[in-house]
């Protein structure tokens, strides 16, 4: 429910803010994954925005400061609910992945389909667990960011107010 409201889609509180609202960029969005492979498996936050050099700074910021402050509109919640409860209604789990998903919950402890579990606790969910949610597990974290592009055309000094920087080759991403 978090992504469906904070980050996925173009519904969702980074979307609406950082493109429609503000024009900072081409597309963005935040995802928190929430289904590791196995009980040891990690969750991690995710993010990524597409945008020109000369709005860089300020998307950062906006995006900081909505990751940090999350914005709470309940027409916006609502509509992410309904669209998540729909979702899972309609989903069908078919051919090879019924096996796959039996293993996935297995793996994770699982011993029924968590559809429906999931399915309860969203019709009981208010933008206030969502806010909770937020609150514990999102904001004040440290988070690191990779900005691709010409280094040629990127303010030194915008990169220098986010935080240290590390430059990578492309050995150093692709191993060769």
């Amino acid at each position: 429910m978090f992504n469906d409201y904070f980050g996925v889609g173009m519904n969702s509180v980074v979307f609406q803010e950082l493109r429609e609202a503000r024009g900072l960029c081409y597309n963005a969005t935040a995802n928190l994954n929430v289904t590791p492979f196995d009980k040891n498996g990690e969750v991690y936050f995710y993010t990524h925005i597409i945008s020109q050099n000369d709005k860089l700074y300020e998307c950062l910021n906006t995006f900081k400061e909505i990751t940090e402050n999350m914005p709470t509109a309940e027409n916006a919640f609502e509509i992410a609910k309904s669209a998540l409860l729909k979702r899972i209604a309609s989903s069908r789990t078919l051919k090879s992945r019924i096996l796959s998903k039996y293993v996935q919950s297995v793996n994770l402890g699982i011993d029924h389909d968590i559809n429906e579990d999931i399915y309860n606790a969203v019709s009981a969910m208010t933008i206030d667990d969502i806010k909770a949610f937020h609150e514990e597990n999102i904001k004040n974290r440290t988070y690191r960011r990779a900005i691709l592009g010409d280094e040629k055309q990127l303010d030194p000094g915008i990169l220098k107010s986010q935080g240290e920087i590390h430059r990578l080759s492309l050995e150093d991403i692709f191993g060769f």
